[in-house]
């Protein structure tokens, strides 16, 4: 289990009728977490958007040096989702057969200067709107999120960094949604800080432990996002909060869980497929996890949903289900 754990901890990734802007607010206190030190770092996206032609001439030197490349190597050997380097560098080579003038004048810097005018102020406010979910005791960080292109993923964390790549479709260009995503990204490193420190009895099953703790891991960071839309809205854009919004996708999703669950305590060693499949790449984890963050946030209280970060996602599950409508509980995984 101690191994597992250390593999999981350094491998937080995104592949996702409610007002966002009524929420009760219930920021109670502020983990140690606000006081983290944040950057964003440019250097990877103005390197392929600006100087396409020495990447092409190299790109295995690329992806071995490059910052956000490195980790989007650990994302791959993580999930074990093959990079396609033929498709990747066809896309290199078609930024290269740009000119210079219409490769610094595209949408893609475009929205680098969105962010990079909005850096400060997404330090200032999305930090603590994320400490405001976490523990007291949740050390601060000093970290970056880093902006590249073309990754696979079009968001992840991993190893105590994020990493974004602003080019994929999935943001319709629309920087808002970008620095949106930046916090459902974010919030995954301070979860890892608590997960280091879980107080409950982790289960001895590693593929049990690695299912419930996506479910408490993308669901709390779809609603941490999610109710900081009066910071950047996704409205319109992010499905997930599409989804969140629908109450008969809500009670589908959850089913989608318990599917999942069931079949893990039956046979733990034949859910993989079908949790990535299902959990993560159809939403199940993110949208049923965020619901049950809204029930115990707006029923319980921040503190107690914080709690369960501090305790462990057994806790979410169990603290949940105390409150959950009878055909909106969720299956506890048992060893």
């Amino acid at each position: 289990m101690e191994q597992f754990l250390k593999f999981f901890l350094g491998i937080f990734f995104a592949l996702f009728v409610l007002n966002p802007f009524t929420l009760k607010s219930q920021n109670e206190y502020v983990s140690g977490f606000s006081t983290s030190n944040l950057s964003f770092d440019f250097s990877s996206v103005e390197t392929i958007v600006l100087s396409p032609n020495k990447i092409v001439e190299n790109a295995t030197v690329f992806w071995e040096n490059d910052s956000a490349y490195i980790l989007a190597k650990h994302w791959h050997n993580a999930t074990k989702v093959p990079i396609s380097m033929k498709k990747w560098t066809k896309k290199i080579q078609k930024l290269s057969n740009k000119t210079d003038q219409e490769r610094r004048q595209s949408a893609t810097m475009q929205i680098v200067d969105v962010l990079k005018k909005e850096e400060q102020n997404f330090v200032q406010q999305a930090i603590p709107h994320i400490a405001s979910f976490l523990p007291p005791q949740t050390p601060p960080v000093n970290t970056k999120i880093f902006i590249t292109a073309y990754t696979n993923p079009w968001a992840f964390a991993v190893k105590g960094f994020s990493v974004i790549s602003i080019t994929d479709k999935h943001y319709h260009q629309n920087a808002e949604f970008i620095l949106n995503l930046m916090i459902h990204e974010f919030f995954h490193v301070g979860y890892a800080k608590n997960a280091q420190l879980w107080k409950e009895t982790a289960l001895k099953d590693d593929d049990k432990s690695r299912l419930i703790i996506q479910l408490h891991n993308e669901g709390i960071a779809t609603y941490v996002a999610y109710t900081a839309q009066n910071l950047y809205s996704a409205k319109g854009f992010e499905p997930d909060f599409k989804m969140f919004e629908n109450q008969e996708i809500i009670a589908k999703k959850i089913q989608n869980v318990n599917d999942i669950f069931k079949k893990a305590n039956e046979n733990s060693n034949a859910i993989s497929d079908l949790s990535w499949k299902v959990g993560i790449m159809q939403r199940a984890y993110y949208v049923a996890g965020a619901f049950m963050a809204k029930t115990i946030d707006e029923k319980l209280g921040r503190k107690k949903l914080a709690e369960t970060i501090e305790n462990g996602p057994r806790s979410f599950v169990a603290t949940y289900n105390l409150i959950a409508e009878n055909d909106k509980k969720i299956i506890e995984l048992v060893d």
